[in-house]
């Protein structure tokens, strides 16, 4: 998997899998091995927990302002740990940013810690299925990924989740790749 996703040239990739087949699991063992290549990580769901009876509804997981601030917090602590936030003028507060800052800054700062890193960036968003399916497609962040002409050379999304119908995202990755 590694390996297809790094010599792939698309910029958004989708893995996919019918419900409890393990890619959430697949996801968090690709996290937790040494040199990882998931510099960063958003859950459009609270995943389940065995040890744990509550369980959540999602609601408010796949709103875009959520989806980017979240990201935009994980650059800021990648940054934090570089000890570069004020070389790159990096905003430390963005309650007040509307989404389309929020995506901005999150596509701004993307490619710079790549950079930084030396080699491709990637950032997996798990339950790409639960925001297509949302009530509310207004507030959800599908409409607001980016397109593969808006992403950096040296950035890649992988969007996880079942196999969606959903046109936005059939459009937005081409086709399911992996």
């Amino acid at each position: 998997f590694i390996k297809t996703i790094k010599n792939s040239d698309d910029k958004i990739v989708f893995l996919q899998g019918n419900p409890g087949t393990g890619k959430t699991s697949f996801i968090s063992y690709l996290s937790q091995i040494e040199n990882s290549i998931i510099d960063f990580r958003y859950y459009t769901y609270i995943p389940l927990n065995k040890e744990s009876s509550c369980f959540t509804d999602d609601d408010g997981y796949y709103n875009g302002k959520v989806l980017w601030s979240s990201i935009l917090n994980q650059i800021k602590m990648k940054f934090e740990e570089l000890n570069i936030l004020s070389e790159l003028h990096f905003p430390l507060i963005f309650d007040r940013l509307n989404v389309n800052e929020l995506r901005n800054n999150v596509l701004k700062y993307l490619p710079i810690y790549a950079e930084k890193l030396g080699r491709t960036c990637y950032i997996f968003i798990d339950g790409i299925d639960h925001a297509a399916r949302s009530a509310d497609q207004r507030t959800s962040f599908i409409n607001q990924l980016p397109s593969p002409s808006e992403i950096s050379n040296n950035v890649k999304f992988v969007l996880v989740g079942q196999p969606t119908d959903n046109e936005n995202i059939q459009q937005l990755i081409g086709r399911p790749n992996v």
